[in-house]
């Protein structure tokens, strides 16, 4: 998928070139000033960390059902859109910028564990993740040759997030519980962008984030509030992007 993806990307990228490159010519290749513009690409990422258990029972558990706190990881992908605002400043064929971007997507993923790998009665526990939101406020530096532009990014990331566990009898769940948090971390990478017209550009973007890692705390509200997923996120994206210059 990611490589039919990055394929689709460059596909467009170049057709859109082929078929506006002499517009793109007849006016100033100024990449200054400011702009607004939306995306779309896809998402996959990872959120990776271990378990832990608030044990209010001190009769619980018992020493040979020893508790697996290794680091476990769940896994998602999905489409993911949005709408980013910038400035650029040139001098020569340098280009400075900044950006501020917000994508909503549907990136979520699925995964069931055994906390307690030696007691055949414990039950598994089920965790469905889901990413809802990511922004960047980013820097950018980049080199321009006429209507095109290369530049690096990196700067301030963050995520909104999800997650909902579902202790696995092997029965009809009787309870479970949910949290909801925001990670924060950062952003680099790259891309090209294409002057389409005087006030129209082109880009193609991949951007890695690592959004830090936050404890999910389950609680139902009522009383469940013991288990919790002490995760790291991390994101890759690629997209495509439309802005217009003023």
């Amino acid at each position: 998928m990611r490589n039919c993806v990055l394929g689709a990307c460059s596909a467009l990228a170049l057709g859109a070139a082929t078929l506006v490159a002499p517009a793109a010519a007849d006016g100033p290749n100024s990449w200054g000033g400011f702009y607004i513009g939306a995306h779309a690409g896809y998402g996959w990422g990872d959120w990776n960390g271990p378990l832990s258990y608030d044990d209010h029972d001190p009769t619980w558990p018992q020493p040979q059902f020893a508790f697996d706190g290794s680091d476990k990881s769940i896994s998602g992908d999905n489409w993911l859109g949005g709408l980013q605002i910038g400035a650029n400043y040139q001098t020569g064929s340098v280009v400075l910028g900044i950006e501020a971007d917000v994508s909503w997507t549907d990136v979520s993923g699925f995964g069931s564990f055994l906390p307690y790998p030696n007691n055949p009665g414990s039950p598994a526990w089920d965790i469905n993740t889901k990413l809802d939101l990511f922004g960047t406020l980013r820097g950018r530096v980049g080199y321009a040759s006429g209507p095109l532009l290369l530049y690096a990014t990196g700067g301030l990331a963050w995520g909104t997030t999800q997650s909902d566990i579902t202790p696995n009898y092997g029965v009809a769940p009787t309870n479970n519980a949910s949290y909801d948090t925001t990670h924060v971390g950062y952003a680099v990478g790259g891309g090209v962008e294409w002057m389409l017209a005087r006030n129209w550009t082109l880009k193609a973007e991949y951007l890695f984030a690592d959004l830090g890692k936050e404890d999910y705390a389950y609680d139902d509200g009522a009383g469940y509030d013991t288990d919790h997923y002490h995760a790291d996120l991390q994101l890759h994206s690629l997209r495509m992007g439309l802005n217009y210059k003023f």
